[in-house]
Order: C-alpha cells, then structure tokens, then sequence
C-alpha cells in the first residue's frame, strides 16, 4: 500500500521583485489554465497558487498535478516576461 501523504503548496507570485509588484493577473491566468487541463488550484490573497490534495492522493496523480501546474507556469511566464521587457 502506499504512504497516505499530505500536501498544501503555495507560490506567491511577484512580477518585479525590486517594486514587489504583485502577479494577480497571472495568478488568475495560471488558476485558468489549469482548470482547463483538470487540475483545481485556488488563489488566496488574489495572488497565492494553492493546491491542496486529498489525503487518499497517489504519486501518480500528484506527479501529474505538479506536470499541469509546470505546464500552466510557463505557458503564462512566457508572454508575461516578454510584457516586462517591452516596457
């Protein structure tokens, strides 16, 4: 059998760290993205990417949560980073 784990992971995200600007526009994208590929994050404080599994979750299925949320990172960070540098 395996272990019975539990998780709650947060991100915070900031778009300028000097000005600590905070990233609730791509909070709110990534939230979207991943809703669309099956995984429910929620946001708190409009900007902190939580998920939080069930106690009965698998490797597998936690594996591919943290895949849909890589995924749904970089798909927003991409055309986020490129708006900072055009500015």
């Amino acid at each position: 059998m395996d272990a019975v784990w539990a998780c709650c992971w947060a991100c915070p995200p900031l778009c300028d760290r000097a000005t600590r600007e905070r990233a609730s526009n791509e909070a709110t994208a990534v939230m979207d993205a991943a809703l669309q590929q099956g995984l429910n994050v929620k946001l708190t404080m409009g900007t902190i990417i939580t998920l939080t599994p069930p106690l009965t979750v698998t490797r597998d299925e936690m594996d591919t949560a943290l895949d849909i949320l890589d995924r749904c990172l970089q798909q927003v960070h991409a055309p986020a980073e490129k708006d900072r540098n055009d500015r």
